[in-house]
């Protein structure tokens, strides 16, 4: 998430580290959305809800979900196996015929 966001436009009220349902009382919520937003960790100031809610500039974008991480460190590799990704259809983005799509990738 971009500095200003976590700065200024996201973040819990009156500076709590969570946010409680009476937070919320008179907040309405997108459309299809899910969860009760004081059951997000850190609330307002979860990062993979600050990139959610940013809005893209351009029609087709991608936006980060997450990195994998293990002791702090992202020079990381997976031990072979397998595994599995299990996805929900949340938002419905069929009605702009738009596509969600997962990608896995390395940095280098």
């Amino acid at each position: 998430a971009w500095d200003t966001d976590r700065s200024v436009r996201f973040q819990n009220p009156n500076g709590a580290p969570e946010v409680s349902p009476e937070d919320l009382v008179d907040t309405t919520m997108p459309p299809n959305w899910p969860y009760d937003l004081s059951e997000i960790p850190g609330g307002l100031e979860n990062e993979s809800f600050i990139v959610w809610f940013r809005v893209s500039a351009f029609p087709k974008f991608r936006k980060l979900y997450g990195r994998l991480q293990v002791d702090g460190s992202a020079d990381i590799n997976l031990p072979a196996g397998n595994y599995s990704i299990f996805l929900t259809y949340n938002y419905p983005v069929r009605e702009y015929k738009g596509t969600k799509t997962l990608f896995l990738a390395e940095i280098s």
